[in-house]
């Protein structure tokens, strides 16, 4: 092969940390940017040419989803997004608590799309006061955060607090706008779940 996608939405590429006690295989990198750069790079110097892309860095997991198209939508309830996937219980796929299932659930709410998921997928309400609840928090207040510095003038200001963003030294001013971007657009995405869904 001369060349590999990577299908991850940018948040999930970027994996930038809910606070700084997030260490790691919850700060994994695999597929950041920067890495997949290096990767493409170590390709080269054993004369192997690949080209390792990935398409919808831009985009939150919202967005990815939403370009499902109409007649793939029953898809959805054939997915699981959970940290501890298979929990290896009868019956059961998923915890619908951890970051991930949170993820999920808030890509799925964002894109239009929750009503396309299985009956049985079940989920700790947002508002649930541990697990779920806190996870929720979290991701809320990352997004406000972004939403504070998306239109920062220093991007060490974003660097600071999300080094997973500057990962790369070399990072040039096309690609800070992506993460701008997408930062804004979390932001938007969990101030319009929290209209929606106030508790």
């Amino acid at each position: 092969a001369n060349k590999v996608e990577v299908f991850e939405n940018g948040y999930g590429a970027y994996n930038p940390r809910l606070d700084e006690h997030q260490l790691g295989a919850q700060a994994n990198r695999g597929s950041h940017p920067y890495v997949l750069a290096r990767f493409a790079r170590l390709m080269a110097r054993a004369n192997l040419s690949v080209d390792v892309a990935l398409p919808h860095q831009g985009e939150s997991k919202a967005e990815h989803v939403a370009h499902l198209p109409n007649e793939l939508l029953h898809l959805v309830s054939l997915t699981n997004s959970c940290d501890s996937y298979p929990l290896r219980r009868r019956g059961v796929t998923h915890c619908g608590r951890c970051g991930s299932c949170v993820l999920r659930r808030q890509s799925l709410l964002a894109a239009g799309l929750e009503g396309s998921d299985r009956d049985d997928y079940e989920f700790e309400p947002f508002e649930h006061p541990v697990a779920a609840g806190e996870i929720c928090v979290r991701s809320a207040r990352q997004a406000w955060q972004f939403g504070q510095l998306a239109s920062a003038d220093r991007w060490s200001d974003i660097e600071a607090l999300w080094p997973s963003f500057g990962l790369d030294p070399a990072i040039g001013w096309p690609e800070r706008a992506l993460v701008l971007r997408l930062m804004s657009t979390l932001h938007g995405e969990w101030e319009g779940i929290m209209d929606s869904h106030p508790r």
